[in-house]
């Protein structure tokens, strides 16, 4: 079950012409989130509710991105069971990859915090992200080796290319539920 919400203000939407194009605008955005929602639901073969906000105002993203302290960098963040993103008119070519990949990224946080049921390490939980989304080809494999996983945070410069570089390596060998299941059970030793 998914619900979603485009957060604007009335004044903006005044004439009909503005209206049509915000419609235009959330049909697409809807369209991404369903086909996101039933991605993701099928891999982790899970359905649980999940709310997304889009905000198609720079206003609106800066007061959610103040109330919640979203990092600078943020064009979409997942918290509990809600997506907060960019609409797709606010998009920049700074963001890593689509606007496409980016919904599937913030609603597999979701999944994953209902999916692991304990809380598993940043970097596996950013990895898988990463890699369902397909953002992986936009991030420089690295050496993991002698870097301990564990104590990865979000102020860490490389923790995406780490993050990643250390899944894919994994991969050879097993699945990808196989491993956030194997880990999340390391959590709990």
């Amino acid at each position: 079950m998914i619900k979603m919400n485009i957060l604007n203000t009335a004044e903006e939407y005044d004439e009909l012409s503005s209206v049509e194009v915000l419609e235009r605008r959330m049909n697409f955005s809807m369209d991404v989130i369903v086909q996101t929602y039933k991605y993701v639901s099928a891999f982790f073969q899970l359905d649980i509710p999940i709310s997304v906000y889009v905000a198609d105002r720079v206003e609106v993203w800066n007061k959610l991105s103040q109330t919640y302290n979203f990092p600078d960098f943020a064009c979409a963040v997942s918290m509990e069971e809600s997506v907060f993103i960019k609409s797709k008119k606010l998009w920049s070519d700074i963001n890593v990859g689509s606007f496409e990949e980016t919904v599937i990224h913030e609603v597999v946080h979701c999944f994953m915090r209902v999916y692991s049921s304990v809380p598993i390490p940043i970097w596996l939980n950013e990895a898988t992200a990463i890699y369902l989304s397909g953002q992986y080809k936009y991030y420089s494999p690295v050496n993991t080796e002698g870097i301990d996983m564990n104590t990865l945070d979000y102020n860490q410069a490389m923790l995406y290319d780490l993050s990643i570089s250390k899944l894919l390596m994994l991969l050879e060998g097993e699945s990808l539920k196989s491993i956030i299941t194997r880990i999340s059970q390391e959590v709990l030793e």
